[in-house]
């Protein structure tokens, strides 16, 4: 990545709601989902997507997709880019709901966890530390936020995290020197006690 430029980004995600509409104030970059006709659920629409992640120097991958799409579109993007050696810097918001898991039978936090983990493998690779993998030179960060404010979040009777925080800390992340690789961030937002006693159950779940 060029640091006497901007970076150019690209960004799976609908810029009209969630995370990537507080992104979209922040940075400039293109972002794609069903909303302008990219479904990412579509293992083709994901191999277009790749191909077209070579012209930029970020994705951040934050869109919400069902089915494990969100892990199946980083392998798609980071083997394209290891197969052109492409050198990028990776960012994907996962959840921190990976950690609160319960007896339900919502697939939303098992597939967060094949995100991060996938993640993590990658951050790894980027740093050289599979045996007899050279390093990938693509950088890896994971990003567990937990609830945020955004329009029709759930667990109303929660303190949520400012998702323009989560959109300032990703500008921070795409700021750090190229020779760093900062693997994980979670965070949650501080509850207060009247909340945290009567929660027996995971909220974010």
């Amino acid at each position: 990545m060029d640091r006497k430029r901007s970076p150019r980004i690209i960004v799976s995600g609908n810029s009209n709601e969630g995370l990537a509409f507080y992104l979209k104030q922040k940075v400039s970059g293109e972002f794609f989902s069903r909303s302008n006709g990219f479904d990412l659920t579509i293992p083709s629409n994901q191999k277009r997507f790749a191909q077209l992640s070579l012209d930029f120097d970020v994705f951040i991958n934050c869109s919400s997709l069902e089915g494990f799409s969100q892990t199946l579109l980083l392998r798609e993007v980071f083997h394209k880019w290891k197969e052109k050696g492409h050198k990028g810097y990776i960012i994907n918001i996962g959840s921190t709901c990976v950690d609160r898991l319960n007896s339900t039978d919502n697939l939303y936090p098992i597939e967060k966890i094949s995100l991060r983990d996938y993640s993590r493998n990658l951050s790894r690779t980027a740093l050289g530390r599979q045996l007899g993998t050279p390093p990938s030179g693509i950088r890896v960060t994971h990003i567990s936020p937990g609830a945020m404010q955004t329009e029709g979040a759930a667990h109303e009777s929660l303190s949520k995290i400012d998702p323009a925080y989560v959109a300032d800390l990703i500008v921070w992340l795409m700021q750090q020197p190229e020779g760093v690789n900062i693997n994980e961030i979670s965070l949650d937002a501080i509850q207060p006690p009247m909340v945290e006693a009567s929660t027996h159950q995971s909220p974010y779940v």
